[in-house]
């Protein structure tokens, strides 16, 4: 029995507990994130209240894990790849914010684990001949990074430390592997072999998967950005492991384009660093312009301009 009085679970039995059903979205991820047992009641909120509000916010499902005896407790993301990413962040988020209030440090926080549960049969395309795609993903994420024997629903715990920002580089980088190696795969479940078309290496597939963003920053607010000898994009770059690059267009006389690649978690924090740079010393004013190509606008507007609300009002802005 935990400290509180309600049935605690250990070991094993926790384990089997806490890994959910994936429903009937064969695209669907499913990742736990580890917080102090401490914060947990804040995360969930009075009758389930705020845990709901961030399961609304990301668009997964997110649950606690069952109460055991000791420090820490799982946050359940199950969902698509993005909302499980924007589930982590809101619950880190919503984290620190409790910290105060609860006798946590925030220095607790700047390391997280998260556990990605995979398939079993596509860990090997995780892992690489002889683990080469899982050092890869180690060392372009800057992480600690294993996978466990043990199964539970037919898949493998792969265990993932490090900043937030860095565990879900990493993520982001086995999920678009797990989405690869499942494309990979007919109905019938057999993997297609190189006969034919020859598949590349995991790596090179990682780095395929890499997309870019494009912003506007005005000329006039870019010296913070740039910094000295461009020391500010060189941090940038580095901190976020991304590649970034400013140019001038014609169509922008007042502004710089940046452009930035790499993995999506990676450039949408670039970004907010970006504005963060910017805008230093008119934070009341800040504003963010980015470049959508034409073929997506549709999908951003949403039928009938429906999907332009539900942002504004999910992230509280104009």
């Amino acid at each position: 029995v935990s400290q509180d009085g309600t049935p605690a679970v250990t070991g094993a039995q926790a384990s089997a507990a806490e890994v959910h059903s994936m429903g009937d979205d064969p695209d669907a991820v499913q990742v736990h994130l580890v917080v102090p047992t401490k914060l947990s009641g804040a995360i969930v909120g009075r009758q389930g209240a705020a845990i709901q509000q961030l399961s609304h916010q990301a668009g997964c499902r997110i649950v606690m894990s069952q109460r055991v005896d000791g420090p820490d407790r799982k946050v359940i993301c199950i969902g698509a790849t993005p909302g499980v990413i924007a589930a982590q962040q809101l619950v880190h988020n919503a984290a620190l914010q409790a910290c105060d209030a609860n006798g946590v440090e925030k220095e607790q926080l700047s390391t997280m684990t998260a556990i990605a549960w995979v398939p079993h049969d596509c860990c090997g395309a995780i892992i690489g001949k002889s683990g080469t795609t899982l050092a890869y993903i180690r060392e372009q994420s800057q992480v600690a990074l294993h996978f466990g024997k043990e199964e539970a629903r037919l898949m493998r715990p792969c265990t993932i430390t490090g900043p937030l920002q860095n565990v879900i580089t990493a993520q982001n980088m086995v999920f678009n592997l797990l989405s690869a190696e499942r494309a990979n795969k007919p109905a019938g479940g057999v993997k297609r072999t190189a006969t034919g078309t020859a598949m590349a290496d995991e790596p090179k597939r990682l780095r395929a998967a890499s997309d870019k963003t494009k912003m506007l920053i005005p000329i006039k607010f870019s010296a913070a950005v740039i910094g000295e000898q461009g020391s500010g994009l060189d941090k940038i770059q580095k901190d976020y492991g991304i590649v970034l690059n400013l140019s001038q267009a014609p169509q922008w006389p007042d502004d710089y384009v940046v452009l930035l690649e790499g993995p999506a978690p990676n450039r949408a924090a670039a970004v907010i660093a970006l504005v963060q740079a910017s805008a230093q010393g008119r934070e009341h004013e800040c504003g963010l312009r980015m470049l959508v190509p034409r073929s997506n606008v549709g999908a951003i507007i949403g039928k009938q301009g429906n999907t332009l609300p539900e942002l504004r009002e999910a992230v509280g802005i104009s």
